[in-house]
């Protein structure tokens, strides 16, 4: 009888398994979350490499390494794509010949080799880290032969160009690659259209740097790539860029406004970290989620209208814009995080979208403006601290906050002795719709099929009284799998323009 509880459990379990895969099959909407796949350590002649995705990447180096090294094309019939961040730092190389097909060398790779004389790279490196030759008799002997270091189409480096206000790079480089014009002292510089990425740190702490136009080809800015170029007023942004890294434009102190283009979808963590002379930005309706401390202590910040698709914000996104006009929340919003809103002292009226389930600790701490807050929906949580809204260091709020009759907002408003304004009963469950967006979409599945895979486990299905009202969709008084893909099956129905009703698509037993 044992074995074969644990056999229908197992079998259970696969099934949930092998559904996530199938949701994710339609169009990638259903994403397994946390599943890691540990990387095997291989050696071969004295590199330390690791495949994924078909792809290999050279990540360290034995005792045994030579002194003059071919790394091959291939190892075990898998193309070497990548040199990974200090994978050969510190070591005693002499020479290296790095094959074609080479995409990318990270940061500090070949650091402190300090025998390194002979260097040859292909013509497929599109992308070159921060100090990857720093330290080498190869990149010293470089700078002596030419201010700017050129290979293969690689702007390598350029830090000791010394006393010129405009630099042109030329027009034949493809790659500004890590820290090539750290600290230098120009205050303009001329991109060509043949640019295609910019490095980490390519442009860090050039203090005089005041403008940037950046050409359209370029897909991707480099982590701290401008940051701390603390004159800089004005930068355009490329039509195709995609990815911004994290602290690209952090401390650019006299940067005035911003429009990031369309197809960016996420602004990183401490992006625009102390831009303090910020007063707008231009969010695409491409961006879909917003880094922690992403823009931070930009107190000059007027004005930043969030997309209608934007999912997520990080923890202090948004502290100390004290200037920041109350923003339209979307209605795609599942958490405020902590400190999401704090110091923003010209918020006046926010309403918090009945998908929000959580209010962060100190989500709203000290915005002295703040006169209402809204929260539709009547099981969101709110941090228990009268600091999470409050218009005052200690705690402690002036204004109102409204919400349903019975909901967590009305708990938390009179444990802390706030004014309520009741909106009156809250609304019956929608059918299908746990995010409590108002819309049935793939996200609700996903929501179903998680609840169920916990009380496989054991665990309580970690959803409130409405969610789980929502989630029965066979009104079979059981959350399971059937409901997740009932879920499903709405929202492909509703994709595919046709009209349904719930009950016609339950399956006759």
């Amino acid at each position: 009888m044992k074995r074969g509880i644990l056999m229908n459990a197992l079998q259970k379990t696969a099934f949930a398994a092998a559904a996530v895969f199938l949701f994710s099959g339609a169009g990638n909407v259903l994403p397994v979350q946390n599943i890691v796949c540990a990387a095997e350590a291989n050696v071969m002649d004295g590199m330390k490499y690791e495949e994924a995705d078909g792809e290999i990447t050279i990540t360290g180096y034995t005792a045994d390494l030579p002194k003059e090294l071919e790394i091959p094309a291939e190892i075990g019939g898998k193309p070497v794509t990548r040199i990974g961040a200090y994978a050969f730092a510190n070591s005693r190389l002499e020479s290296v010949m790095i094959p074609e097909g080479v995409k990318e060398i990270g940061n500090n790779g070949f650091t402190f080799c300090l025998s390194l004389k002979s260097v040859t790279l292909p013509e497929s490196i599109v992308r070159v880290g921060d100090h990857a030759f720093s330290e080498t008799r190869w990149l010293d002997a470089m700078r002596k032969e030419s201010s700017m270091v050129i290979v293969q189409h690689v702007l390598l480096d350029a830090q000791y160009i010394y006393d010129q206000e405009h630099i042109t790079i030329p027009d034949d480089v493809r790659v500004v690659g890590g820290g090539a014009f750290r600290c230098s002292s120009m205050k303009t510089v001329t991109i060509p259209e043949s640019v295609r990425d910019i490095g980490n740190f390519a442009f860090s702490n050039c203090e005089n740097l005041e403008s940037v136009v950046i050409p359209d080809q370029v897909t991707e800015i480099g982590a701290s790539a401008f940051f701390d170029c603390v004159s800089m007023q004005s930068i355009t942004l490329p039509t195709n860029l995609r990815t911004i890294g994290e602290m690209a434009f952090a401390s650019c102190k006299a940067l005035q406004s911003l429009e990031i283009p369309a197809g960016v979808m996420e602004i990183p963590p401490r992006a625009f970290y102390g831009c303090y002379a910020l007063t707008e930005v231009t969010l695409p309706e491409t961006v879909t989620s917003i880094g922690e401390w992403a823009f931070f202590n930009c107190y000059s910040l007027l004005k930043c209208v969030l997309p209608q698709n934007l999912k997520e914000i990080g923890d202090n996104s948004f502290n100390c814009c004290a200037e920041l006009e109350s923003p339209v929340l979307p209605e795609t919003l599942t958490v405020i995080p902590e400190c999401a809103f704090s110091f923003c002292n010209r918020l006046t009226e926010i309403t918090v979208p009945a998908a929000v389930q959580q209010i962060g600790n100190e989500a709203f701490w000290k915005c002295e403006g703040l006169q209402r807050l809204t929260v539709l929906n009547p099981d969101c949580k709110l941090f228990d601290t009268p600091t999470t809204v409050s218009d005052q260091m200690d705690g402690g709020f002036s204004g109102v906050i409204a919400g349903y009759t019975g909901s967590e907002a009305q708990k938390y408003a009179e444990k802390y002795g706030y004014a309520f304004e009741s909106l009156g009963d809250a609304p019956a469950p929608v059918r299908g719709d746990l995010s409590g967006d108002g819309k049935i979409g793939a996200d609700d599945a996903q929501i179903t099929l998680q609840a169920y895979v916990r009380t496989l486990s054991g665990r309580e299905p970690a959803l409130t009284g409405r969610q789980k009202a929502a989630a029965d969709t066979n009104g079979d008084a059981c959350i399971d799998i059937a409901d997740a893909q009932l879920i499903l099956r709405y929202y492909t129905a509703q994709l595919s323009g046709k009209t349904v009703t719930w009950d016609a698509l339950i399956p006759v037993s």
